[in-house]
C-alpha cells in the first residue's frame, strides 16, 4: 500500500509512518519545515517533501493520514479528497493499528513518554518484544520515537 503522510515530521505522524513501512508499506509524506525528525525519516529511506502543495499526490497512492494541525483546506488533504482517496487522521490510523494488539494508553498532563519508556523496559527485561510509540526520540529504541516489537 502507498501512504502519503501529511505533517509526518511531527512526533506522532512520524512514529506511524515508520510502524508502517516496518509493516512493508511504501511510505511518504510532506512537512512545513525540515527538522531532526524529518532527517531521520529521510536516513530510513521514507521520502519527505517540504512542498505542501498538493503536488504529491496522485493516484497512485491508496492512503493518506494526516495531523490534527492540518487544516480541512490544506492543499494536500485537499487534493487527496477530490481525488476520493481515503484520508485519516493520526488518531485513527493508532486506534487501527492497536484494535487487535494488547494495547496499554498512557493520558494525562505530564510523565506520559517517561512512563511509556519504563514499561517498556520492563517488558523487555522479562524477555518480552512490545512495539511502543511515545511522544519523543528515545535513547533505547535507537533515537526514534517508536519500537517494532514481535508481541501483540
Amino acid at each position: 500500500m502507498n501512504i502519503y503522510c501529511i505533517g509526518i515530521g511531527g512526533i506522532g505522524v512520524s512514529g506511524v509512518a515508520r510502524f508502517l513501512k516496518h509493516e512493508g508499506h511504501t511510505v511518504f509524506g510532506s512537512d512545513l519545515t525540515k527538522s531532526v525528525i524529518s532527517e531521520g525519516l529521510i536516513d530510513d529511506e521514507i521520502s519527505v517533501y517540504f512542498d505542501q502543495s498538493g503536488k504529491h499526490i496522485n493516484e497512485n497512492v491508496d492512503m493518506v493520514i494526516y495531523s490534527i494541525a492540518i487544516a480541512n483546506d490544506h492543499p494536500e488533504l485537499m487534493k487527496a479528497r477530490d481525488l476520493g482517496i481515503s484520508t485519516y487522521t493520526y488518531a485513527e490510523v493508532l486506534g487501527e493499528l492497536s484494535r487487535n494488539k494488547k494495547t496499554i494508553a498512557v493520558s494525562g498532563t505530564h510523565g506520559k513518554t517517561t512512563a511509556s519508556g519504563m514499561m517498556y523496559s520492563v517488558f523487555l527485561s522479562n524477555g518480552k518484544s512490545p512495539s511502543a510509540l511515545v511522544g519523543s526520540l528515545m535513547k533505547d529504541f535507537g533515537g526514534v520515537n517508536i519500537a517494532c516489537g514481535t508481541d501483540d
